[in-house]
């Protein structure tokens, strides 16, 4: 079942913290540089946190999409810290290598999960 994305700003103190929930795919990925672009126009933040507990699937656009607000970020010198992946999200920063876009050292580093990087794994 198709779950539309959704992207909450749950706290700005001391940072931004975005919550997204549902599927971060191609269909969906447009408003997350956005609202990053938005949070930077606003009040230029120490950094952005985006929590990813909620994300149901993750495809190769959702990944453009999350380095594009780091990209986005990282012109205003602001870092961008993934939390709460699921395991199959954090397999797909790692297998990927965009993990290493992130402040968080912790996400998307740790490949001990090996290659597999499907749902099922």
């Amino acid at each position: 079942m198709h779950e539309p994305l959704s992207l909450a700003v749950a706290s700005c103190d001391p940072h931004p913290l975005v919550v997204l929930t549902g599927e971060l795919e191609a269909g969906a990925v447009r408003p997350l540089p956005e609202l990053v672009g938005r949070l930077l126009r606003d009040a230029v933040p120490r950094r952005i946190e985006l929590d990813l507990g909620g994300v149901t699937f993750l495809d190769s656009a959702g990944l453009r999409a999350l380095v594009s607000a780091h990209l986005a970020a990282a012109a205003a010198a602001v870092p961008v810290t993934l939390t709460n992946p699921s395991p199959f999200g954090a397999r797909m920063l790692a297998a990927t290598g965009d993990g290493r876009w992130f402040d968080d050292q912790r996400v998307g580093k740790d490949d001990t999960h090996g290659p597999d990087v499907g749902p099922d794994s």
